[in-house]
Order: structure tokens, then C-alpha cells, then sequence
């Protein structure tokens, strides 16, 4: 009997700049598939260069990603079908004239058939809930309705992880509620995700596991309610209020 491959194997991940700066240092975790997936830590402490690393964006120094027991470094194109991103600036990613269009670019350049690029459209603006605004030009939608729209372009391609950079900034409440709604549907739906943020009161009571972050390295890892008390030690700021016994409940 063989041990189970991890979805997604991170080992022991390591990048140097060419400044000689170390933006990580021997990191290294796994995914199964169905995790929500949360990665924190205070600004500088790699989460940004990491996430970087997960799509190709990046090469490491040393060390490797796994997807489904192959190295990613063999088809960067496959893995970045397979590990979509959604940036922190929804703007930069949206670049149809109609939010159906936007949706389409993706499996358009995958040279599918017309068939399966309107069935996964379909499928991808349902699960966002933008089907009503198909036709709508993306600059009239809310900032909450752009950064759903960026995430329809990323299923379109039906990837196995979908990853979430910082998905609350520069978002009004309405916006943050759209977009948490939204996070929780999609792993409901069982999309495996990963979430990196430094705004934990959101999403906190929703993962179902944590990565602490701090000079490049994993300092802790655990479920969330394991970690609460010690998130203000390692930098980041503790969800007001938010006790360990709460957590269950606001799932």
C-alpha cells in the first residue's frame, strides 16, 4: 500500500533575489484536495513571493512544487491551467468588453470547441452569480462584482485550486460580503482553495487550515482555532472578540 499524493507538495522552497535577499527559506506544506487553505503573516514576511511561486509566476532557488506528484517546472503552461490566480486588483485582470467575453477569453485560447466554451462560461458566471450581467460592460460592476468576475475567468479554465490574493482589499462592506459569500460557495462546492491574507477576521471561522508566515519561513501551521492565540505574537492583528470557541459556530 503506497502513501496518497498530495493534490498540491510543496518542498522545501527556498528563494534568493539577485540582491542576495532571501524571500524564502526551506518551506514546506501540502494540499488535499477540498482544503481551504489560509496563508498569513506580516508585510515581507513571503506570502506574496510564495503565491508567486505556486502558478510558475516564479522559480525557486532550490527546492519544489508538486502538482499531483509532477513538478510544475515540466509544463508551466498545464500548470497554470490547472492553479488559477486571482489578483489582488481585479482591474488588471478583467479584460473583456462584456462580462461573458471576459469569462470566454480563457477557454477561447485553449482553442475549444464553441460548445464547451459557452458550457463552461455558462457554468463559471452561475457559480459567481453574474449570469444576469453577461452583456454588461465589466467597468460598470461593483468592486465586488470586477473581483467575482476575475474568479469566473479563472473557472472557466476549471482548474483544481483556485488562489486568492489578498481578496478584501480596497473593497466597501457590500463588496467584502460578495466576496466572502463567494469564497464560501466555492469550497462548498468543493473547489479546493487558497487564500492569502492578511485580514483574518473575514475569513478566519472558514478555512480548515492555517499557515503563519514571518522572515520567509512557516513559523506555525495548524487548524485556525489552534492558532488564535498566537497570531498578535507572530505579527498579525487577532479578530476582535474572536475566541477559539466561536469558531465552530460561525462556519
Amino acid at each position: 500500500m503506497t502513501d496518497r499524493i498530495p493534490l498540491l507538495e510543496i518542498r522545501d522552497l527556498s528563494h534568493r533575489f539577485s540582491d542576495g535577499t532571501v524571500a524564502l527559506s526551506e518551506v514546506s506544506f501540502s494540499v488535499e484536495k477540498g482544503d481551504f487553505l489560509i496563508i498569513s503573516g506580516p508585510n515581507g514576511s513571503g506570502k506574496s513571493v510564495l503565491m508567486k511561486h505556486l502558478n510558475g509566476l516564479l522559480s525557486p532557488t532550490a527546492g519544489e512544487i508538486r502538482l499531483n506528484g509532477v513538478s510544475i517546472s515540466r509544463d508551466l503552461v498545464s500548470t497554470r491551467k490547472k492553479i488559477g490566480l486571482v489578483f489582488q486588483d481585479a482591474d488588471s485582470q478583467i479584460i473583456g468588453q462584456t462580462v461573458e467575453r471576459d469569462a470566454a477569453f480563457g477557454p477561447e485560447n485553449l482553442r475549444l470547441p464553441r460548445a464547451e466554451v459557452d458550457r463552461r462560461v455558462e457554468k463559471a458566471l452561475k457559480e459567481v452569480n453574474l449570469l444576469g450581467k453577461k452583456t454588461a460592460r465589466p467597468h460598470v460592476l461593483s468592486g465586488g462584482e470586477k473581483r467575482r468576475l476575475a474568479v469566473a475567468g479563472v473557472l472557466s479554465m476549471d482548474p483544481e485550486i483556485v488562489i486568492f490574493d489578498e481578496p478584501f482589499s480596497n473593497l466597501d462592506y457590500p463588496g467584502i460580503r460578495q466576496v466572502l459569500q463567494q469564497l464560501v460557495y466555492l469550497h462548498g462546492k468543493g473547489h479546493t482553495l487558497i487564500v492569502i491574507t492578511h485580514d483574518l477576521g473575514k475569513v478566519l471561522a472558514h478555512g480548515t487550515r492555517l499557515i503563519i508566515m514571518g522572515n520567509g519561513r512557516i513559523i506555525e501551521e495548524g487548524e485556525p482555532e489552534e492558532l488564535l492565540s498566537s497570531l498578535e505574537k507572530r505579527g498579525i492583528r487577532r479578530p476582535p472578540g474572536l475566541k477559539a470557541a466561536e469558531m465552530t459556530w460561525l462556519k
